[in-house]
């Protein structure tokens, strides 16, 4: 593609930016999209939705070919009249990443390129998920390896560098009470919430078949004060859960206290550790359930700074592990 210059439109000064989305299908081109649009109200550019609005094939070549060109004509109207725009049409190519930064450059436009480098097994697992949802065109995990040892070019270092720098919005999370379609993620959340001493080996996943474990979980929602949150991003991919239940005297948790103190459990994704999400999880689940009772691993200093943040104390210890409690009355 190689743009051409707007006609009838006045520039001068820098008036505007142009941020370009680079990576292969999978790589989150469309949610980061929707974030600087959200954050900034810059225009998305974005081939995909047209040609899906449109009801045709998105393998349509030759149609992709001219829409890419409308919307880049109107892309530089919106650029020269002051207004941002991002463009996820992928530019694999050196060549039209090229064209789309001399023409800014020509123009007085700023231009930001942001390199969507994702793992190729991460890509595999986007695509494999998004291929199973109903309605969405799929797309061959083998072209997609076969793209990337071919016509895709990833911008190098240098070229990076040629672009003006930016500074992605941070990503959006949503804190919303639990669903029954949650359960499955509650035990992922059971099996991180697992502390691995140091020095020792994570347990295998089966341990959540023993007791000790499962009667958190076990039939979830069907007793009485049963609760959770739950965190996604702008994916709608859980990343973190809080959720507590009441544990009867003849079958108490590690963190028992007494059978009208729900105890809790909680964990974030590794992924998503150390941003503050798993503070927004607990201030949720504790608006519901001011009074909590916890067990936390006496080499668990980050968690358990965290309960005292929001009001926990220590009760007691048993072996290398604090009980600690919250009540209905505590500060945070």
């Amino acid at each position: 593609m190689a743009p051409a210059n707007a006609v009838g439109v006045s520039y001068g000064e820098p008036m505007a930016r142009l941020i370009i989305l680079c990576g292969l299908p999978g790589s989150g081109k469309t949610t980061i999209g929707r974030r600087i649009a959200d954050a900034t109200g810059a225009v998305r550019m974005c081939v995909d939705e047209w040609m899906t609005s449109m009801g045709v094939t998105l393998w349509d070549e030759a149609l992709r070919a001219r829409l890419e060109r409308a919307q880049w004509s109107e892309t530089q109207t919106l650029l020269l009249a002051g207004t941002d725009v991002v463009i996820e049409w992928g530019t694999w190519a050196r060549s039209e990443r090229d064209a789309l930064h001399g023409w800014c450059r020509d123009h007085e436009v700023q231009v930001s390129l942001v390199h969507l480098e994702v793992p190729m097994d991460e890509l595999r697992r986007r695509l494999t998920a998004r291929n199973a949802q109903p309605g969405e065109t799929e797309i061959p995990l083998d072209d997609v390896a076969a793209w990337a040892a071919g016509p895709w070019q990833p911008p190098t270092a240098d070229e990076i560098d040629r672009y003006d720098p930016y500074e992605l919005p941070p990503p959006r999370w949503i804190s919303r009470p639990w669903r029954a379609d949650d359960i499955p993620f509650l035990w992922d959340v059971l099996y991180l919430s697992i502390h691995v001493r140091e020095g020792h080996e994570p347990l295998p996943r089966e341990v959540l078949d023993d007791h000790a474990l499962a009667h958190y979980l076990r039939d979830f929602g069907r007793h009485p004060g049963d609760d959770a949150q739950v965190v996604v991003d702008e994916t709608g991919e859980r990343i973190a859960a809080a959720y507590c239940r009441r544990m009867r005297a003849d079958d108490p948790g590690w963190g028992f206290v007494r059978e009208d103190v729900p105890e809790l459990g909680m964990a974030v994704v590794e992924a998503h550790r150390g941003k503050g999400i798993g503070r927004r999880v607990l201030v949720d689940l504790l608006e519901r359930n001011p009074a909590m009772s916890l067990s936390v691993d006496d080499e668990n200093d980050v968690a358990r700074r965290l309960y005292e943040s929001l009001g926990f104390e220590l009760l007691h210890r048993d072996g290398t592990a604090f009980t600690m409690i919250r009540t209905a009355h505590s500060d945070r």
